[in-house]
């Protein structure tokens, strides 16, 4: 019989020291508070890389050790790291979101491109302690495999959270229920259900998924990924919870610097030139008010009742809709 083993990362060999995780929802907020991180003093252009939410995933559906997808997570933060400090693998793309022209550091990454790679390069991440920033979609419920993997080296969690209507907008405008496993363009992690591809994080509500319509399906989509978040602040532990910052999109956008005093003071970072000029480019502050809820409230309705949502559906997102109000907008 073949004997198990146990892959491991030595402490020793981390070149991550600094590290932030962006979560949230889609169109929650998270691609108006990422870049600001990437202007501050020390900080590294933001990844948006699927491999940190799939490891997650896969370990909180027990289908891949600890041991082996905690290595993995601690491999592949280093092994982007370096290749940062290098610009090897870095996104020109002018109209990417992440590219570096779009984080305001394409100058950096085209001098980084002349130099020598090597033990100068570690030497370097050694002395700065560059602030590496990963975002990731809606796995803060399945994330203890981060903190783990990162332990005291995970310096910040910031979790935005955003009004359920806008959240669903996104679910029924980019018909993502019916391009998730079929769609060769769609890259979420998929289950096998009754013989069909589901998205993972109906695991245990497949069979109900596979019954829904797509408003239903959409609606049932936010509210559990949104519960799964909830369910895991609720009972993070002392550690976790220092960590945390919950970044509420209504109150962010119109007032994002006591967000952006605390991020610079768990980091021991400051703002930089670039970090205003970012926040014009954001368009940020901007105004909000219960008009905008109004309005995007009549939109909704008019998409639900367009892919004839039913009774429970409506009554569900309506429960969701005055459960944010009341944590966040009372």
């Amino acid at each position: 019989m073949k004997e198990t083993v146990e892959f491991i990362r030595p402490p020793g060999q981390h070149l991550s020291q600094s590290i932030v995780v962006t979560d949230g929802l889609s169109s929650s907020g998270k691609s108006i508070v990422t870049p600001l991180l990437s202007t501050l003093e020390r900080g590294e252009l933001w990844l948006m890389d699927s491999i940190f939410e799939y490891l997650c995933v896969a370990d909180s559906l027990g289908s891949m050790k600890r041991d082996a997808a905690a290595t993995m997570v601690n491999l592949c933060a280093d092994n982007h790291l370096y290749n940062l400090m290098i610009s090897r693998n870095t996104n020109f793309r002018k109209t990417d979101l992440t590219s570096a022209s779009r984080n305001l550091l394409e100058e950096r990454h085209q001098q980084r491109l002349t130099l020598n790679d090597g033990n100068t390069v570690v030497e370097q991440i050694r002395k700065v302690e560059p602030i590496q920033t990963l975002m990731t979609h809606y796995i803060l419920g399945v994330s203890d495999l981060l903190y783990e993997a990162f332990g005291g080296r995970l310096k910040l969690m910031v979790v935005t959270v955003r009004h359920p209507l806008w959240l669903l907008e996104n679910w029924l405008t980019g018909c993502f229920t019916q391009r998730i496993g079929s769609d060769p363009r769609e890259f979420h992690l998929c289950v096998e259900a009754e013989g069909q591809a589901v998205p993972w994080f109906t695991a245990g509500w497949e069979r109900d998924y596979l019954s829904m319509n797509d408003a239903a399906r959409s609606i049932r989509t936010v509210a559990s990924l949104s519960e799964r978040q909830n369910l895991k602040i609720a009972g993070m532990s002392a550690r976790q919870k220092s960590t945390l910052l919950v970044i509420p999109f209504e109150r962010y956008v119109t007032n994002p610097r006591p967000f952006l005093d605390r991020i610079t003071s768990a980091l021991g970072t400051r703002t930089t030139e670039s970090t205003d000029r970012m926040m014009r480019d954001l368009g940020i502050p901007r105004d909000f008010s219960r008009k905008d809820i109004a309005a995007q409230g009549e939109k909704i309705a008019s998409l639900l009742a367009e892919r004839d949502a039913d009774k429970a559906s409506l009554q569900l997102l309506n429960r969701l809709c005055e459960e944010y109000e009341a944590e966040y907008m009372a």
